[in-house]
């Protein structure tokens, strides 16, 4: 087998050519990916999914569409310049490009329709048997959570833990905000006392406890109008089982996220690819438990929020089955080395060790690196990672518990399943380094110069293509879907019309178009993302490593015939 080809720099060139150019599209992220994407894949999509070419254009005008706001001249004129450009430099660079396009690829197998996996539940379309529900109707399918804090802590103009203040600066496309005194309190770790109640969704109260509450989540979700709040309670612990598909009966601390990234769009998109990594894979990769519900704070509908396990050493300790007080001596890191527990120095000169090793042909640099390195947990959440197209790597977060090796996490995959033709394999292993930050990669280059772990490496990728297909995918979603959807026109009628256009333009303010803008995005990510998406990783996997076709079959399995 050939060893890893790292790309020609084309890509960086195209990606830099285009960027220039996209400063009237950078409000609308979501437009600019499709727009560019439909130039790149439509004729490639028909060749391997015949469907495909019968129902592009209804479901291009479905997810590219603006309910009720119409996209100005200037924006459109940025799109063609931004097609025209792109379409040019590939030509340029590649005068094959235009003919290769629009020519069948006989390299590249369609997904096997098969499932391999059942969750054991089959419901009906994702949309199917809606119901208009307004704010304030109690019958949702959600449990119900209520918070009592004191209404100062929350609204003082100088402290109040969600108060924007009067000197909060915005720019459109420019995020953080600035100057706000909500990022003051998330930056001081500001929390507030109070009362939490937990009803079943029957209405029956499951339990009560005094709590500490501070905002939660990321930077980039900490401007949405709906803030995420991380959850600690004063007794010890909530003593029950939030989560019915995790054995634990307490937790000490919960999340109330209100989606992240993903927070004006599907909002299931973390919680869909957790469950298929849990539900479908023999992956062992810490995973982070989702939990849909309705949130009252003083009384007041704050819409549904997401319940996670906590990003914490306590979560550790629970899926390595150590014992809790272990949990201060847990080392846990941002990918990039940054420590959000512990100290990162042990884990900065192992690095630099690694770097200056050649494991593929020494044996003491081998040795060294599978005595440092979890080498599966690092493989495992890398074919993951890849597979699902994360373009937010940034996110990835390692561990190390007392006398273990360094081990990694799935903490985020809100741009997972987001863009179909993002190229993971070859962002997320280029030489100066993964994603568009550059993050250092040498822990997975050295381990992938190792044939042995190159080809486990591509076994597990080929594993994840051929058990997470695309029905099973899609199954998943309507799961995750029907979940939330009786109370999703409630939570758009008390957020939408706080809607931010500096954030994301084409968000709208209105109730009922954010409603048709939510059954869009779940559209685009069902019955295109997960359609598309496996197709992107066998083509894009085969060219970064250079394998052959046969190759490929034994790691993805038989290529398909057309139509099949």
């Amino acid at each position: 087998m050939k060893s890893a080809m790292i790309e020609p720099n084309i890509d960086k060139r195209i990606h830099d050519a285009v960027s220039d150019c996209l400063t009237g599209l950078d409000h609308l992220p979501s437009q600019e990916n499709e727009i560019i994407q439909r130039v790149r894949e439509k004729k490639a999509m028909e060749i391997s999914y015949p469907k495909y070419g019968s129902q592009s254009a209804i479901q291009n005008r479905q997810t590219t569409a603006n309910p009720g706001k119409q996209i100005s001249f200037r924006i459109v004129l940025a799109a063609v310049s931004v097609l025209v450009l792109f379409v040019g430099v590939l030509a340029i660079n590649n005068p094959l490009f235009l003919s290769d396009l629009f020519q069948p690829m006989d390299t590249v197998s369609t997904q096997p329709s098969e499932s391999l996996g059942s969750p054991g539940e089959s419901p009906e379309s994702a949309f199917a048997g809606i119901v208009d529900q307004k704010a304030g109707d109690a019958d949702y399918p959600l449990d119900r959570i209520d918070l009592e804090v004191d209404p100062d802590l929350l609204w003082n103009e100088e402290t109040g833990i969600l108060t924007e203040g009067e000197q909060i600066e915005k720019t459109p496309g420019m995020l953080p905000f600035k100057n706000t005194v909500y990022r003051k309190a998330y930056e001081n770790g500001t929390s507030i006392e109070g009362e939490l109640t937990y009803q079943s969704d029957q209405g029956a109260v499951l339990f009560r406890d005094k709590i500490s509450l501070r905002l939660g989540g990321d930077s980039f979700s900490l401007d949405m109008p709906q803030k995420s709040f991380q959850i600690e309670a004063l007794d010890g612990a909530f003593e029950f089982r939030v989560f019915d598909d995790r054995s634990a009966e307490s937790y000490p601390s919960l999340l109330f996220r209100n989606s992240g990234n993903d927070c004006l769009f599907t909002r299931v998109a973390d919680g869909v690819q957790n469950r298929l990594i849990e539900k479908y894979t023999d992956i062992h990769l810490l995973t982070l438990a989702w939990r849909p519900v309705q949130v009252y704070l003083n009384g007041e509908y704050w819409g549904i929020y997401n319940i996670r396990e906590s990003m914490d050493a306590q979560t550790i300790c629970r899926h390595e089955q150590i014992p809790d007080n272990t949990a201060n001596s847990i080392t846990i890191l941002q990918i990039c080395g940054s420590a959000i527990q512990g100290n990162s120095s042990e884990y900065k000169m192992m690095l630099a060790k690694i770097k200056n090793s050649n494991p593929a042909e020494n044996t003491e640099d081998l040795e060294y690196l599978e005595q440092e390195i979890d080498i599966d947990s690092f493989l495992d959440w890398l074919a993951v990672e890849m597979f699902f197209g994360n373009s937010d790597i940034g996110t990835g977060t390692i561990y190390k518990v007392p006398g273990g090796k360094w081990k990694c996490l799935i903490q985020d995959l809100d741009y997972g399943l987001y863009q179909s033709d993002f190229n993971s394999v070859q962002s997320y292993l280029k030489p100066e380094g993964m994603g568009q930050k550059k993050i250092d990669n040498t822990i997975f280059r050295k381990i992938l110069e190792v044939e042995k772990y190159r080809d486990l490496f591509l076994t597990k990728l080929g594993k994840l293509y051929q058990t997470l297909t695309t029905e099973v995918m899609q199954q998943e979603l309507d799961l995750c879907v029907a979940w939330i959807e009786p109370g999703m026109k409630a939570h758009l009628e008390r957020w939408a019309p706080y809607n931010d256009g500096t954030i994301i333009m084409d968000a709208p303010s209105d109730p009922s178009e954010a409603w048709d803008y939510w059954k869009q995005r779940i559209d685009r990510m069902r019955n295109g993302t997960m359609v598309k998406r496996p197709w992107y990783v066998y083509l894009y996997t085969q060219k970064f490593f250079g394998l052959s076709n046969q190759e490929m079959a034994q790691y993805f399995g038989p290529e398909q015939s057309e139509g099949e």
